[in-house]
């Protein structure tokens, strides 16, 4: 009996496991005289998603417009930044899947070094994970990581990377 019930428990277990996709990002600070004024962002989806998705990728990046607000989390000394959305979520297929792009612009421009970027999903449905490398496109900057414990909807803390810029000007 309790071989069946620890069976039981461990289908159970595994099934409600979170996450249920992973989103690769890389991202590349939009410079204006020495200050941050957007971001160009790439989310690469798993294989898995990306097989489910490719065949109707338009029609996904168009029916989930609002991920990148709901994913991005930037900020000025632990303070919330905003931004806009200045091109719309548009997904791209190649070699390696389905890639999500899309540009963010900051409501102030800000130094590179006070502005914190992080991509989370408090429901842990989608785990959004820093890709190597990080940095994309050909802007004088390198990255670095500090991580933070956040919770999550049900699933306990989890620990989520901000990237933080250094610029050269």
């Amino acid at each position: 009996m309790r071989v069946i019930a620890f069976l039981l428990f461990s289908i159970a277990t595994s099934v409600a496991a979170h996450p249920h996709v992973q989103l690769f990002y890389q991202v590349e600070p939009v410079l204006d005289s020495g200050g941050v004024t957007g971001l160009r962002v790439l989310w690469r989806m798993d294989r898995m998603t990306s097989m489910l998705v490719a065949p109707r990728n338009a029609a996904f990046a168009a029916e989930n417009r609002g991920l990148p607000e709901y994913f991005t989390h930037l900020s000025d000394a632990e303070q919330p930044v905003g931004f806009t959305i200045a091109t719309p979520l548009r997904a791209e297929i190649d070699e390696d899947g389905v890639a999500l792009r899309f540009e963010l612009r900051l409501a102030a421009p800000l130094p590179p070094e006070r502005l914190g970027v992080r991509f989370f999903d408090a429901s842990w449905y989608v785990a959004l994970i820093a890709a190597e490398p990080v940095l994309a496109g050909s802007a004088p900057c390198s990255a670095s990581f500090r991580t933070s414990l956040l919770a999550t909807q049900g699933w306990g803390a989890q620990a989520v990377p901000t990237i933080a810029f250094a610029c050269k000007p």
